[in-house]
């Protein structure tokens, strides 16, 4: 009896061949699910690795691009650098160009005044007129004679 009670017991808990096919057919269902996500995650991932080495060679490109860029950059400063110095030689020999041809017209106007001042009718004082401290002065007022008409 004891033999009979327990495979009494035995066969509830095994399952039944139907029960045995629909798990089967479970399964290879979930296996076709998983192996298409598989399959999807696949094709992403090759997706995703042909998108990183196209951005690896724009990063690789725009890298050189930078560097080109940096290295004209600092060209172009030192020709500027250049330039300055150039352009502030050249200002300072205007200045000095302009001054020195201004003392030599001044000095050639302060000639000519005092030579046509010494042959003008109203030099009173004769030729020592533009000597002395007011030298500067007498030659304004001289230059203004000269230019505005004689008086």
């Amino acid at each position: 009896m004891c033999y009979g009670q327990q495979r009494r017991s035995l066969s509830p808990n095994r399952p039944s061949r139907t029960n045995n096919a629909l798990a089967v057919n479970t399964l290879r269902v979930r296996l076709a699910e998983t192996e298409a996500r598989l399959e999807r995650a696949r094709a992403r991932e090759a997706e995703l690795t042909r998108r990183l080495e196209e951005m690896k060679r724009f990063v690789s490109v725009m890298e050189i691009l930078e560097s080109y860029l940096k290295q004209k950059f600092l060209e172009q400063q030192d020709c500027l650098g250049e330039l300055k110095k150039l352009v502030f030689c050249l200002i300072y020999s205007l200045h000095l160009l302009i001054y020195i041809d201004l003392r030599s017209l001044t000095l050639g106007c302060i000639e000519g005044i005092r030579v046509a001042w010494q042959r003008s009718p109203y030099n009173c004082k004769g030729a020592t007129y533009l000597s002395g401290r007011n030298q500067a002065r007498d030659t304004i007022l001289l230059m203004h004679d000269m230019f505005c008409g004689w008086k």
